[in-house]
């Protein structure tokens, strides 16, 4: 989280929240930050890294009378490690005058694998005849006496899905293709290379 907080922490480490490179003397909106930090097990990133004194404040006060640290980065206490570096960018065009160089590692989700049917086989009359009556001896041999509506949708899936198995088949990897390219546009291609 960051933002422009009007807050003021005070220099010196407070609990792990709040490190050692703080500007100036703590106000209440400062002390309002590192309490939220505390509930929210959070640190001010821009309090542990070591700047030379323009990279640390944020604000000055007209007629340069006095500069202050008021925006800030929070970041949860997981991603301590993640966190390079974090300063302050004066005369910078943003909306918050703090930038931090992260270091991310995303890990890898595996995706789940969808069964494709060969549903192109259901045009031949063969394969639908067989289809209707694996599902008709499915619902036959395996008929429910259960009332419950789950029970029942249960029952019906498992028999598509093993009737389907059993005649329809599924789609391989090599058969995935795009959907303009037909089945007569592959055997033209096969019979052109022969």
């Amino acid at each position: 989280m960051m933002g422009d907080f009007n807050a003021v922490v005070r220099e010196g480490k407070e609990d792990g929240y709040v490190a050692h490179y703080g500007l100036g003397c703590c106000n209440d909106c400062g002390q309002m930050l590192a309490d939220f930090c505390k509930r929210r097990q959070m640190y001010i990133a821009k309090t542990w890294f070591t700047q030379d004194r323009r990279r640390q404040y944020t604000w000055m006060k007209p007629g340069d009378t006095g500069r202050y640290q008021i925006d800030y980065i929070l970041t949860k206490f997981k991603h301590w490690n993640s966190v390079c570096n974090a300063k302050a960018c004066p005369g910078a065009d943003t909306d918050c005058g703090v930038v931090a160089r992260l270091r991310v590692k995303l890990k890898v989700l595996k995706a789940t694998v969808r069964k494709h049917w060969l549903l192109a086989r259901m045009k031949d009359e063969g394969t639908a005849m067989n289809y209707r009556c694996e599902m008709d001896t499915a619902v036959v041999t395996e008929k429910q006496e259960s009332a419950d509506v789950n029970g029942r949708w249960e029952h019906l899936k498992s028999t598509v899905i093993k009737a389907a198995e059993l005649t329809l088949g599924h789609k391989t990897r090599q058969e995935v293709q795009k959907p303009w390219v037909t089945d007569e546009m592959i055997d033209m291609m096969e019979e052109r290379w022969k």
